[in-house]
């Protein structure tokens, strides 16, 4: 689990530390426009699409050792590629094509972390790698923006390469400690027609997954806008009260999820979405005062500490193995798109206002909730119907 952990900091570094510098590797480079720059996050999102179909050809003769190193080594090429002058075209080709090997990586990694066969087990292990997963990108924020500054545009996707041959490395240096399987094992008494029914739907997940970046993405794009207004806040202010829920949330993952194996996945998941939903909305309509405002991103952070580890443990019922957390990152990847784009397309270019902002956080909030009815409603149903009378 340990190596498991490592490989999941590594893996989610090469898309951080390109965020920071986006400015400087598209705008600056190529004297693009800054709808370019937005193209260059979006286009990650087609070789996310691939993902899940590719890996569930690959599982069906690759090791998930193998998958981890052909995957890592194919993204560290083409990051080195898009270091090279290749022009604003080629740079955005090859940033459509680097999606795939990307999300290959993060769906074998989380697969293996949650091949256990007993599922309180596996719901705590998620808790920990969500942890690491926040903290990676957190900090590859960080190094991104402090390597644009110190050397240059070169380090950006230096870092990248070198956290990808660092997987490469770990997993041909320590290939024997690297589960064989990325489905969690069947009980020892279980007979084999027994899979199939052991196995849930994916769609719940994959819904969690796409609800949660969109809303995620909003946050991160609308809540700074919405902060200068509501309060005046300067840059300072508006990064510690936007940074402050996703710290909580970092560091509540590993609690929630210690909750959610005594309590139920599902429960936990539902309650955490359900208050997050409704702090959101709360959020948009608060007075602009600060005593109001910082007690409600608390519950924010603390209600969305529960969302990823769940949502991962419960697209892990599918036994799709890689194939369904490929699934599962291309569902993410196409939510915060969306969480990035409504906003510009609602408004098209147009300063919405304080009002605007608030519709744009409560909508979001809105949606968040029916999704987690959506998803709750025939689970809840199903267990009402089976309830002994």
């Amino acid at each position: 689990m340990r190596l498991l952990l490592v490989l999941v900091f590594l893996c989610t570094i090469p898309d951080a530390v390109v965020v920071p510098g986006l400015k400087e590797l598209v705008i600056d480079r190529y004297g693009a426009s800054p709808i370019a720059a937005q193209l260059f996050l979006a286009l990650n999102l087609i070789g996310l699409l691939a993902a899940a179909p590719v890996a569930a050809r690959l599982r069906r003769s690759w090791s998930p050792a193998k998958v981890l190193i052909v995957g890592a080594a194919t993204d560290a090429i083409l990051l080195a590629l898009m270091a090279a002058p290749v022009g604003l075209s080629w740079t955005l080709t090859l940033r459509a094509l680097e999606g795939l090997p990307d999300a290959l990586v993060f769906g074998e990694l989380f697969a293996l972390v949650g091949a256990a066969s007993d599922p309180r087990v596996r719901v705590r292990r998620y808790g920990v790698a969500s942890t690491t997963l926040m903290l990676s990108i957190g900090l590859g924020i960080v190094a991104g923006g402090l390597a644009v500054r110190a050397s240059g545009l070169s380090a950006v996707y230096a870092i990248g390469v070198l956290s990808n041959v660092s997987i490469i490395a770990l997993g041909a240096a320590l290939r024997a400690s690297i589960p064989s399987r990325d489905v969690p094992d069947l009980p020892r008494d279980s007979v084999p027609s027994l899979s199939r029914a052991d196995a849930r739907p994916l769609w719940p997940g994959l819904t969690m997954a796409f609800a949660d970046r969109a809303t995620g993405g909003a946050m991160t794009s609308v809540m700074p806008l919405f902060l200068s207004r509501l309060l005046a806040a300067d840059a300072g202010e508006r990064g510690w009260l936007v940074g402050l829920p996703v710290v909580i949330m970092a560091i509540g993952a590993g609690i929630s999820a210690m909750i959610a194996s005594r309590c139920g996945v599902r429960r936990t998941r539902h309650a955490g979405a359900i208050f997050y939903a409704l702090g959101l909305v709360a959020v948009a309509t608060c007075p602009p005062e600060r005593q109001f405002l910082v007690p409600l991103l608390v519950v924010i952070g603390c209600a969305g500490s529960a969302l990823l580890p769940t949502s991962l443990a419960i697209a892990a019922r599918s036994r799709r193995g890689c194939e369904a957390l490929a699934a599962f990152a291309a569902a993410g990847g196409f939510g915060q798109a969306c969480g990035l784009l409504v906003p510009l397309l609602l408004f098209a270019g147009l300063e919405p206002g304080l009002d605007g902002y608030r519709g744009l956080l409560a909508g979001f909030g809105v949606f968040h909730l029916a999704t987690t009815v959506a998803v709750a409603g025939p689970w809840f149903l199903a267990r009402f119907a089976t309830r002994p009378s």
